[in-house]
């Protein structure tokens, strides 16, 4: 008897392709000297780091528009566990670190004070978090 019903091989596909897609995001989280058997990378600069962060951000929410086109199709086709996930590690990474640790104690008042210009930017930013 084949196990392998269609559905079975589309829930396996989804699958490894959510662990994957964690797997691309959590791998921007590291930094070098956290990385095994990698050479040693040179310093980035924090501006570097920072648009990093918002680079796996920006994947995250990727994950979720091309879960969201398949959910259109068919209801059954993402797994919510992998929806979970993703949300969890965008809140964990996203919003209490990124945002509650690192731009808004740090970058936002640095802003602030080097161009108090964009003040009433920084606030609409704070709004937003």
């Amino acid at each position: 008897m084949n196990d392998e019903s269609p559905g079975s091989r589309r829930r396996f596909l989804l699958a490894s392709s959510g662990i994957a897609a964690a797997g691309v995001v959590l791998s921007g989280c590291a930094t070098s000297h956290e990385r095994v058997g990698v050479d040693k990378e040179k310093e980035v600069t924090a501006n570097e780091d920072l648009m990093r962060e918002h680079g796996v951000l920006r994947r995250a929410l990727l994950v979720y528009r091309l879960s969201a086109a398949r959910l259109r199709i068919n209801e059954k086709a993402v797994a919510p566990d992998g929806l979970n996930k993703t949300a969890m590690l965008f809140r964990t990474f996203g919003e209490d670190y990124h945002e509650r640790q690192l731009e808004e104690p740090f970058i936002f008042p640095a802003v602030k004070q080097a161009r108090p210009a964009l003040s009433g930017l920084v606030e609409t930013l704070m709004v937003q978090h």
